[in-house]
């Protein structure tokens, strides 16, 4: 029972990294697409400048780089909101990762627990493995011996043995003898 408790501990252990895996690959790829939202920042910072110089040149310019730049500053918001999202998860992430990092190391103990069981209920077997190899080995080699030590032991018993007249005889004489009647 305490080995089959250590391998379930240790399937545990094993479902948990996975899950810690998973949570760092979940991690890497919100930090991928903060990354891609704040390249977008940059594009529309860049547009944006740009947007102004063309606006120098000519006022029907000015009015479609205007146009062009309200439209990058919803961009930028998007992305911006993206990247909050982004970072959300990724503290999401980490969290779930160091949850599951406490839960591997609580599983460990569990595991190291089971396996010290199993070392004593192993030491324990062996013992009771040694005791019945002795009672064995103490037996006769075959069972006609055994057969023959059972009438020697019964004939000893039945010469033990008196009839019950001889022995209420006894048991009076040895009656009389502690009243003083010799």
């Amino acid at each position: 029972k305490s080995a089959t408790n250590a391998g379930v501990s240790a399937d545990t252990a094993e479902q948990a990294a996975s899950r810690a895996e998973t949570a760092k690959t979940a991690a890497e790829t919100s930090a991928a697409q903060s990354e891609t939202a704040r390249q977008g920042a940059e594009n529309a910072r860049q547009q944006a400048v740009k947007s102004q110089n063309d606006a120098k040149v000519s006022a029907a310019q000015a009015s479609t780089a205007a146009q062009q730049t309200e439209a990058d500053k919803t961009i930028t918001a998007g992305y911006a909101k993206t990247a909050k999202t982004a970072a959300d998860s990724t503290t999401a992430d980490r969290q779930a990762v160091q949850t599951l990092a406490e839960q591997v190391t609580a599983d460990k103990a569990t595991v190291a627990d089971h396996a010290a069981q199993v070392a004593e209920d192993r030491k324990t077997a062996e013992t009771a493995a040694q005791t019945a190899q002795s009672i064995a080995d103490s037996l006769p080699d075959d069972y006609v011996t055994a057969v023959g030590k059972i009438a020697e032991n019964t004939a000893d018993i039945s010469a033990v043995k008196l009839t019950d007249k001889e022995l209420q005889r006894r048991v009076n004489a040895l009656f009389d003898i502690g009243q003083g009647v010799t």
